[in-house]
């Protein structure tokens, strides 16, 4: 589990890059998530080939 951070992403715990100022919006350059400093505002969507049915 990761900590929730200014900077790092919630998701995966790579640091993220500054993507939008005022309110602080961080996009994460692994996967892709956007997240803030409460957490996690946008997931990517999973690839259907990824989904066990």
């Amino acid at each position: 589990m990761y900590l929730i951070g200014k900077k790092r992403c919630p998701n995966c715990g790579v640091k993220g890059k500054l993507w939008k100022k005022n309110p602080d919006v961080f996009v994460c350059p692994d996967c892709k998530t956007f997240f803030n400093e409460f957490g996690i505002i946008l997931e990517p969507e999973i690839k259907k080939e990824d989904v066990i049915t």
